[in-house]
């Protein structure tokens, strides 16, 4: 499984908006690879494909807007929002069936500008 969250380079914690995102941690459970990657380049609206070309099976994020999350299921992309903390931690707790989304996180686009 391919678990891909937002990321802090600094601080190594879960990005707190998907769409100003600069970097993705990409972890493979099967080989506990981690990765960290910036973000392609991409626009805010090209990031879904982005992260589809990186093999995701779940998206760990803070916030994000609804039409990125239908986008995300749309591609077989599990999408939990609403998650800070440490991101690496973050994937092994979604693993365990320890991490829980918080859905008052997913937000409508004309709730703010981009």
């Amino acid at each position: 499984m391919i678990i891909v969250t937002t990321y802090d380079l600094l601080s190594r914690n879960i990005g707190q908006h998907f769409g100003e995102a600069k970097h993705f941690l990409v972890y493979n459970s099967e080989t506990n690879e981690v990765k960290v990657l910036d973000n392609g380049g991409y626009s805010h609206r090209e990031l879904i494909g982005y992260i589809k070309s990186l093999g995701a099976n779940v998206f760990i994020c803070g916030g994000i807007g609804s039409p990125a999350v239908g986008f995300l299921n749309e591609q077989n992309i599990k999408v939990i929002p609403g998650i800070k903390g440490n991101a690496l931690e973050a994937c092994k707790n979604y693993l365990n069936g320890e991490l829980e989304g918080d859905s008052s996180k997913i937000h409508a686009c004309g709730d703010h500008h981009h």
